[in-house]
């Protein structure tokens, strides 16, 4: 896909979206903590296998007991798959001798696998991705008040704070689906899951 970037409104979503990467990238950070803490009732108590579901949540979705799932319990676990691969990899290592730290040393029934991961979701949705919504909202909104200057010469006429907002959302999904967006590692692409996920 070509990208003009040159054109003055791709110019203003590049640059508030470049404003963005950092800002996502530390709120995304603690994933770690939070997936081992969902997965515990009162800090102790486990309500599922963390290693088990660690393993399952890092491999191809395709494996997943999506029927036990939402589809946005889906769409969020695939969103917080990719803010993880922003900061190095967590692995569990086993003390016992020649255990593959990479491999769970069990596994476990769907219901158990789908109740860690609905467990996971429910605590990213919760404790990150709604933060992360929100410094979403107000870059929209710096870009979108931007954009109604724009607009006159651009359209040929005004254009509502609304419409602004819708305007500079299609734009920011089309230039991550370019890859256009200045963003850390594998955040483009997880831009491009909002469509599923948020509305303007």
């Amino acid at each position: 896909m070509n990208v003009d970037f040159l054109d003055p409104i791709n110019k203003i979503v590049l640059e508030e979206m470049e404003r963005l990467g950092p800002v996502w990238r530390a709120t995304s950070k603690p994933w770690h903590s939070v997936f081992k803490s969902s997965l515990k009732r009162f800090f102790f108590f486990p309500l599922a296998d963390e290693k088990w579901t660690y393993w399952v949540f890092m491999q191809p979705d395709a494996v997943w007991p999506l029927s036990k799932m939402t589809p946005k319990q889906v769409y969020l676990l695939r969103f917080a798959k990719l803010m993880s691969h922003l900061e190095p990899k967590q692995i569990y290592v086993d003390r016992g001798f020649g255990i593959d730290p990479e491999r769970p040393d069990r596994t476990y029934s769907i219901d158990d696998t789908a109740l860690g991961l609905k467990l996971w979701a429910d605590a990213f949705e919760k404790k990150i991705f709604r933060k992360m919504m929100k410094q979403l909202a107000k870059v929209i909104e710096v870009g979108a008040r931007r954009i109604m200057m724009e607009c006159p010469e651009y359209y040929g006429e005004d254009c509502t704070i609304q419409e602004a907002r819708e305007i500079f959302y299609a734009r920011m999904l089309k230039l991550a689906r370019a890859n256009a967006i200045s963003l850390p590692l594998f955040t483009n692409k997880a831009v491009t899951l909002l469509k599923d996920l948020y509305r303007v």
